[in-house]
């Protein structure tokens, strides 16, 4: 399992983006830099995130990260948001049985 050493620097001209920096060891000092946004977020049990990491050849791609504190089951506002989004919880990957 490897560690990342992160740094997040909230926009102060857009309200719930940020940039992160992260560091992966072990790996020459390289970095691992994106932009992410708060979607979604009921401020208390989860909040989505639309992240735009770069790749080492500069490709930018998207990803939506799912952050909840139940570890059971899918909380209410997710789906609620997925719903609204047209998208089908069935098709995405869940990491429940990764250890973070």
């Amino acid at each position: 399992q490897t560690q990342l050493k992160c740094t997040e620097t909230l926009k102060s001209d857009h309200k719930g983006q940020f940039s992160v920096e992260c560091e992966v060891p072990g790996n020459s000092g390289n970095k691992i830099q994106f932009e992410s946004s708060v979607i979604a977020t009921d401020n208390k049990n989860y909040a989505i995130l639309q992240t735009c990491p770069t790749t080492g050849s500069g490709v930018v791609t998207e990803d939506i990260v799912v952050l909840q504190t139940s570890e059971v089951g899918v909380e209410q506002g997710v789906t609620n948001y997925f719903a609204s989004q047209g998208w089908s919880l069935e098709s995405w990957y869940s990491r429940k049985t990764v250890t973070c």
